[in-house]
């Protein structure tokens, strides 16, 4: 085994007319392959039926039910699984980055988890998800310009901190392989079961690299296989394509609004998008009041059901929660929609 690895190294590098990249790509890829042991077995319907009987009739939640900690959207969708792909898209300014981080802060409370931001250095996607904790806006943060009263308040979250299992990875390096090695040993090290990535489009194959589209369908197979394989819950922000903002009739996002790739809906176990009424150019709701309602669509969800829910930004933008019945004065005049005819 030894001596077949030793060969299969010698080969990737001695081989001809190939680039620098490609060559570190194969070697990833071969690192992959021999640290990744397939245990997967093949079973008939009756034994499988013998193997899950007990727990199909054992009350209460799934070992695998993962709670998003938003009580509107556990209840439509029936919560996240391991071995899942989620995708969250929307178009930027929407949201999706501050939904993923609410996401991952509810989360990681109670599970392992590890957020990829190849988009954000440390310093500001600390920054973001201090500003998640604490209420305290991006802007003060990121201009130190803090009163006392939010020194108190980012002294005081400190010690919450320690309730989150969360990671933060910032780096360059976009490779699906690397991404898959990194993440295999913070799985073996750290039991991580969830992890979040931001965004879809950052990740990144040298195989396919002279076509996007199909860079981003190798992308989102390998995501999906990962997640699979390793039973964790993967979700990964993604961009839409810029038709969704020219459509003369519905703005809201559809399947096939998936930027580069049409295997991102169909790989994905669940695809949500982030919708909100500054789409329609609508800023406030007619008597000068900020409109704070975000929707979110749930376009697929392989194993349940699909729909709408409605969640609450707070005034400074930096952390979302359910949508109240207290909340219905924030909803903006439909007569609104007169302006636009």
């Amino acid at each position: 085994m030894k001596q077949e690895f030793l060969d299969s190294i010698s080969d990737i590098i001695n081989k001809q007319n190939v680039g620098q990249r490609d060559i570190v790509e194969n070697l990833l890829n071969l690192l992959f392959e021999v640290n990744f042991k397939d245990d997967s077995e093949t079973k008939t319907l009756s034994e499988l039926f013998d193997d899950n009987i007990d727990k199909w009739q054992t009350d209460g939640e799934h070992t695998h039910f993962i709670k998003t900690g938003f009580e509107n959207l556990d209840n439509v969708i029936g919560g996240f699984y391991q071995g899942e792909l989620v995708v969250i898209g929307s178009r930027p300014t929407e949201g999706k980055t501050q939904l993923l981080i609410n996401l991952a802060i509810n989360i990681s409370k109670n599970l392992p988890s590890l957020f990829y931001s190849y988009d954000l250095s440390h310093y500001f996607i600390s920054s973001r998800f201090v500003s998640t904790l604490t209420g305290i806006s991006m802007e003060d943060i990121l201009k130190r310009n803090l009163n006392a009263e939010q020194k108190a308040i980012l002294q005081a979250k400190i010690k919450d901190l320690s309730q989150q299992q969360l990671l933060i990875h910032s780096g360059s390096n976009t490779s699906i392989n690397a991404f898959k090695l990194m993440s295999l040993k913070f799985i073996k090290e750290n039991g991580v079961k969830v992890i979040f990535i931001d965004f879809y489009q950052c990740l990144s194959s040298s195989k396919y690299r002279r076509n996007r589209e199909q860079e981003i369908s190798h992308v989102s197979r390998e995501l999906k296989k990962f997640a699979k394989e390793n039973m964790i819950l993967i979700i990964a922000s993604s961009q839409l394509n810029r038709s969704v903002e020219s459509r003369k009739e519905s703005k809201v996002p559809q399947l096939t609004d998936l930027r580069e790739s049409g295997s991102i809906e169909q790989d994905a176990d669940k695809v949500i998008f982030i919708h909100r009424p500054e789409h329609l150019g609508l800023n406030d709701d007619g008597d000068g009041n900020d409109i704070r309602e975000i929707d979110l669509y749930i376009a697929k969800n392989r194993n349940g059901v699909t729909g709408k829910i409605r969640l609450i930004r707070d005034p400074k933008f930096t952390t979302f929660r359910d949508f109240k019945d207290e909340d219905e004065n924030f909803t903006f005049s439909i007569s609104r929609l007169n302006e636009f005819k």
